[in-house]
């Protein structure tokens, strides 16, 4: 047979085998490894999975707290622009006249309270037959009694006047009162009392009686004021009487002393 074929000849490879692959000729083979960490160039850590979770934690933190005080401070911002500008431009309308104040309902009347009942109207004008002073407290000095008259003429610059007391208004000190009791003729059914005067200030009473004669406590008080130059002094209920006082109880300041007058005196009927 030839050379080599024998069982101890050398050996060929098999025609299919492959042989190891080796790097070219004239080069040496780096180490696989070190050529893959210097292509990725990998970081030196990674972060875990807690340090990845910690920023939305936080984020969701600051939404929790950051919220409500965006809301406050909106709440503030509206409050203070309502208070700067609605309330201050309110406070500079002119209500006096522009608008007309709401008028309020009349107060219920408690039924258990009895109601003052109004002042009568009164009527027609009473005619007056005769006037004469009425001095019961006097020391017998006439006080311009020829004067009388011109408290029923008409003529409200004419007066009949007091005498003038010196010191107080209360006549001096010397008496309560003067005053002109007025004859209507008969008995008759007042309801009121018309004066006129240049003196206001002055108070009156106005009394009703029977009789011109007497004292003082034989008139009934009818009606009081402080004259104020022209008034309507109306009874509470009609009164019927014949004689109708107007009674001076103060004076006012004049000249060097203190007076009163009555200008005019009417006398109305009940309606």
């Amino acid at each position: 047979g030839r050379p080599g074929s024998g069982p101890d000849g050398p050996r060929r490879p098999a025609s299919g085998a492959r042989r190891p692959a080796g790097p070219p000729a004239g080069r040496t083979a780096a180490p696989a490894q070190d050529d893959a960490e210097e292509e990725l160039d990998w970081p030196d850590s990674l972060p875990d999975d807690d340090a990845r979770d910690e920023a939305p934690a936080a984020r969701r933190r600051l939404a929790m707290v950051g919220l409500p005080l965006l809301a406050l401070a909106l709440v503030v911002a509206i409050g203070w622009w309502f208070g700067s500008n609605v309330l201050s431009v309110a406070g500079n309308v002119d209500t006096g006249g522009s608008t007309s104040p709401v008028p309020s309902a009349p107060a219920a009347a408690d039924p258990g309270v009895e109601q003052e009942e109004p002042a009568p109207e009164p009527g027609a004008a009473l005619p007056i037959t005769d006037a004469a002073v009425f001095d019961p407290f006097g020391d017998g000095e006439p006080e311009n009694d020829d004067d009388v008259p011109l408290t029923t003429d008409g003529d409200p610059s004419t007066a009949w006047s007091t005498l003038t007391y010196r010191g107080t208004a209360d006549f001096g000190n010397l008496k309560p009162g003067v005053g002109v009791v007025h004859d209507l003729g008969s008995e008759q059914s007042v309801a009121a009392v018309q004066l006129a005067t240049t003196t206001p200030g002055a108070t009156v009473e106005i009394r009703t009686g029977g009789t011109p004669q007497g004292g003082l406590d034989s008139f009934d008080v009818a009606a009081t004021a402080q004259l104020t130059g022209d008034d309507q002094l109306s009874f509470e209920t009609p009164v019927d009487t014949r004689y109708v006082l107007v009674w001076i109880t103060s004076l006012v300041p004049a000249g060097e002393g203190f007076a009163a007058d009555l200008a005019e005196v009417a006398v109305s009927a009940a309606a």
